[in-house]
């Protein structure tokens, strides 16, 4: 007799491999089959898991014992694999970008809804244990409302990785602003909510990757005039994540890599000038697990998940945002 909660994972890579583990390790959740263009990839994954294996994700998806899909495959691939899904009445799990454009993102969020299945876009950043305690600091009302947020994120060298289909633009539809770029735009929206106007500055600096992006800037504004200011790049030595937001009534200082955070209070305000550290680098890093947890729950629950394919879009109509601001040189409305 079936038991669980079952997935296909499409993509076999570094990020499906990673998604493959966490699945593993959510009581309830199994993986049915494990699927990619390249056999032994496939089998490898699959072996692992002590699953099935193929190279067609077309008749992977359709199968009476998977609930829901993976995605982890190349930006170009995510349309029409979620599209494909939704139609079969599986539920989605993608990563993040959404898709390559904001067209490609509607159709893949049209489709859920037409399908009524649950849409979930890769946001595992927001179940972070220090980003979790950030925000949880944030609804108790501890910095006031939030006035600015600015963050920034970096990765190593990608001339390592020349061939990889991330910096194939046909194939990515961006640089690093479709990459980690994506994840500050989510966190952007997860803690300020939606943006009104985007003013961006996207340049290929370093490597030969044209027309893809090393690198990114963009204030972000909301309708109130809060402000949000973000670089994303491609050109670092070593990868990182820093945010510091700043309240009516104090700030928050948060270091994703060494699980990290520091809360501060305004002058005037009790407590002021004591700047409590909290160190999170002991706690288990569970993030893909919770997001696992997140798209079942949602589906037995009949609500939409956090990091749903509606903020999955949000993000990539940012990032699109700042791209047309950088090549018309002016401020963008979304």
């Amino acid at each position: 007799m079936r038991t669980g909660f079952r997935f296909a994972v499409v993509g076999c890579g570094e990020a499906g491999s990673r998604r493959a583990a966490a699945i593993s390790n959510v009581d309830g959740a199994q993986i049915a089959v494990c699927v990619d263009s390249i056999r032994d990839r496939a089998d490898e994954l699959a072996a692992t898991y002590g699953t099935d294996s193929s190279t067609d994700w077309r008749a992977s998806i359709i199968r009476s014992d998977v609930d829901a899909v993976v995605i982890a495959v190349s930006n170009n691939l995510h349309a029409p694999i979620a599209t494909a899904a939704a139609e079969s009445g599986k539920h989605i799990l993608c990563e993040r970008p959404i898709a390559r454009n904001p067209s490609e993102g509607e159709q893949i969020v049209r489709a859920a809804r037409e399908y009524d299945v649950r849409l979930k876009v890769g946001s595992s950043l927001r179940y972070h244990p220090v980003v979790a305690k950030a925000y949880e600091l944030i609804k108790e009302g501890r910095i006031g409302k939030i006035t600015f947020l600015r963050g920034r994120t970096g990765r190593g060298s990608y001339a390592a990785a020349p061939a990889s289909w991330a910096v194939n633009g046909e194939l990515s539809g961006g640089g690093t602003l479709l990459d980690n770029g994506t994840d500050l735009l989510d966190l952007c929206r997860y803690f300020m909510g939606d943006f009104r106007k985007v003013i961006g500055q996207s340049s290929t600096l370093l490597w030969p990757i044209e027309p893809c992006e090393d690198n990114a800037f963009a204030i972000l504004s909301t309708t109130d005039n809060r402000t949000a200011i973000i670089h994303a790049s491609w050109t670092d030595w070593e990868g990182y994540l820093y945010l510091e937001i700043s309240g009516a009534d104090g700030y928050i200082k948060l270091d994703y890599d060494n699980s990290t955070l520091a809360i501060g209070s305004r002058p005037g305000i009790e407590g002021a000038g004591l700047e409590d550290v909290i160190d999170l680098s002991t706690q288990p890093d569970r993030s893909l697990e919770t997001e696992v947890e997140e798209l079942i729950n949602a589906v037995n629950e009949h609500r939409e998940p956090s990091g749903s394919g509606l903020d999955g879009l949000e993000a990539l109509i940012l990032a699109h945002a700042v791209y047309r601001s950088s090549e018309d040189g002016k401020a963008v409305k979304v």
